[in-house]
């Protein structure tokens, strides 16, 4: 954008640096726009997907790991797209809107107030396995 707004650059290694602390940050590419000390500032944002937590309810959904994870591991998170489920409620028919709940999907409705995150594509019985989703973007 403009003067560079909106541009996002990976990080190489950084110092540590405490809150409106300074100190030093290389990113991997060099900056497309040219910084003026003084007159430009950089804002740093921590990434969204760092210190995730499993399903706790606590929090909105922010993506779907294709595996099993540990915690302490790294993993590909699927934020919208087809992808893997299991069940815990009493089975979902294909079609039907999905809500997550503690690791699993549950069919949508009712009284729930948990936000939607898909739509079945595939069917499941109660506790069923194998069950493909597609999700919306979570992100």
């Amino acid at each position: 954008g403009a003067l560079g707004k909106g541009q996002c650059y990976m990080i190489k290694t950084n110092d540590a640096i405490t809150t409106n602390g300074t100190g030093t940050i290389v990113i991997y590419d060099k900056f497309k726009t040219k910084l003026t000390n003084g007159t430009h500032y950089v804002t740093l944002y921590p990434c969204p997907y760092n210190g995730v937590v499993v399903d706790a309810g606590s929090a909105p959904l922010l993506g779907v790991p294709l595996v099993a994870v540990l915690d302490s591991e790294y993993f590909w998170c699927l934020v919208a797209g087809f992808g893997p489920a299991t069940d815990s409620g009493s089975g979902i028919t294909a079609g039907e809107f999905v809500t997550n709940s503690t690791g699993d999907v549950i069919a949508a409705g009712g009284s729930d107030t948990t936000p939607i995150i898909g739509q079945a594509a595939t069917s499941t019985e109660s506790g069923g396995e194998g069950l493909v989703v597609k999700y919306f973007g979570l992100e």
